[in-house]
């Protein structure tokens, strides 16, 4: 019989090796799982709205109710109109672009840029900048070959870029209203895209609840679609969709004459000295602020 005592310090130095190696896996498992970076999730657009209205909210009410943004040599003091939402971008994990529509108190709409960091509910904003005022930008923005983005003065920048599409423009235009709730019934008149000299207009889709018909304009040369709505149609959508081909219009010579009829007073715009009695009477005391003349003389007149 062999003595086994000779084999115990071979066993003992195999388990010594096996525990050695199994040390070092684990360790060499923890290393690689310490070094594995957690994927950031993905910020909605939904979240970089209510991001950046929150941000001109909190700020707005720190200044009497007004977001203040430095232009130059100016301090606008403006109030929020709308969020660009077909704007909204994540630019990285937690970088995101807003643009966005304030209004001053003489009614000029200022196009504002903004970027922001941070996570949702987190977000704050590192850069302001005016894109364009009434429209009319300050600047463009052109993108590099490495797919990042960069200011362009507006003297560099091409009519593509200005969003300026010359010669023909093809496009799906999509209408689409809601009908409220109707009590009893209601009646509905909606123009209708026509072809002309300058474009060429293909209605692809209706989708119009109740009766309905297209009325002929023979005078006007326009066609209306006419729904004769009941109860029932409440809650239902209204969607046209149009293919739209447009040629660029620019000035040319019209042999036709204007009718007389276009030229002559009416019970919703009248001319001469009755139209100035309404205006003076609509206006009243603001006669000398415009901004505030234009609501009541249009109230008055429509």
């Amino acid at each position: 019989m062999k003595n086994l005592s000779s084999f115990v310090p071979l066993i003992c130095l195999c388990f010594l090796c096996f525990a050695f190696v199994g040390c070092q896996s684990k360790e060499k498992d923890t290393k690689q799982s310490d070094n594995i970076t957690k994927p950031t999730p993905k910020v909605d657009i939904a979240d970089i709205e209510d991001g950046i209205k929150a941000f001109i909210t909190n700020k707005a009410a720190e200044n009497d109710g007004y977001f203040l943004v430095k232009d130059d040599n100016k301090l606008l003091r403006l109030h929020l109109v709308r969020v660009h939402t077909e704007y909204l971008s994540n630019l990285g994990p937690n970088s995101h672009f807003a643009c966005v529509d304030l209004a001053d108190t003489s009614g000029d709409v200022y196009d504002v840029d903004f970027f922001m960091e941070g996570k949702p509910g987190e977000m704050e904003v590192t850069e302001t900048t005016v894109h364009k005022l009434n429209g009319k930008p300050f600047y463009s923005w052109k993108q590099k070959p490495d797919k990042t983005w960069y200011r362009l003065p507006v003297a560099e920048a091409s009519n593509k870029l200005l969003g300026v599409i010359e010669g023909e423009d093809q496009f799906q235009f999509n209408y689409e209203v809601i009908l409220p709730t109707i009590e009893g019934t209601a009646k509905m008149w909606i123009p209708v895209a026509v072809t002309d000299h300058f474009q060429e207009i293909e209605l692809i889709k209706q989708e119009v609840p109740g009766k309905h018909e297209i009325i002929k304009d023979d005078v006007n040369k326009n066609d209306i679609l006419f729904l004769d709505l009941s109860s029932e149609e409440s809650g239902k959508p209204v969607t046209l969709v149009y293919n739209v081909k447009r040629k660029e219009k620019g000035p040319y010579e019209d042999s036709s004459e204007i009718a007389p009829r276009y030229l002559e007073s009416s019970a919703l715009m009248p001319v001469g000295r009755r139209f100035r009695e309404l205006a003076l009477e609509a206006i009243g005391e603001k006669r000398k602020t415009v901004i505030l003349c234009k609501p009541g003389l249009y109230t008055t007149i429509s």
